[in-house]
């Protein structure tokens, strides 16, 4: 199976639960603090004020955010309580650039018959880690396609 074929697949890799509490604790503290900011901004001053109007939208937006990330996060948790482990290959490695030229890297890992995903690592996890490494997989005995490399 080729590395495309690996990201085509379904598979999910989920983040550490330290990783999913962060980002969901952290959505919903901005979220909450923009949201209820504009509100009141809103209300003291009227529907006139869109400064007021798009931080009470942001906030909103994140908030929003927030459903996915819970999510994980009960991912995460349900694979550091259920999940199994198992080899794996280490696919493929590439990185996505944003508008800003800040670099995200990722490893494509496959195991067992077909599954895997694609996982966002450091920068000194993508320098270590080479396409052929061995790795460690978690995965979800009632759904293999959710999974995380261990490191």
């Amino acid at each position: 199976m080729s590395s495309s074929e690996v990201r085509r697949s379904s598979g999910k890799a989920v983040p550490k639960t330290t990783t999913a509490v962060l980002q969901l604790v952290l959505l919903c503290i901005i979220g909450f603090g923009l949201l209820g900011y504009g509100v009141l901004r809103i209300i003291d001053s009227g529907l006139q004020n869109w400064g007021s109007i798009a931080m009470a939208a942001i906030g909103l937006l994140l908030l929003v955010l927030a459903v996915p990330a819970f999510k994980s996060l009960r991912l995460a948790r349900e694979l550091d309580s259920s999940g199994e482990t198992t080899a794996g290959v280490v696919v493929g490695k590439h990185s996505r650039s944003d508008s800003d030229g800040d670099r995200t890297l990722f490893v494509t890992y496959q195991f067992g018959e077909g599954y895997g995903a694609e996982q966002k690592v450091s920068a000194a996890v993508y320098r270590q880690l080479q396409v052929g490494d061995g790795v460690e997989v978690l995965y979800l005995p009632r759904d293999p396609n959710i999974s995380r490399m261990e490191f």
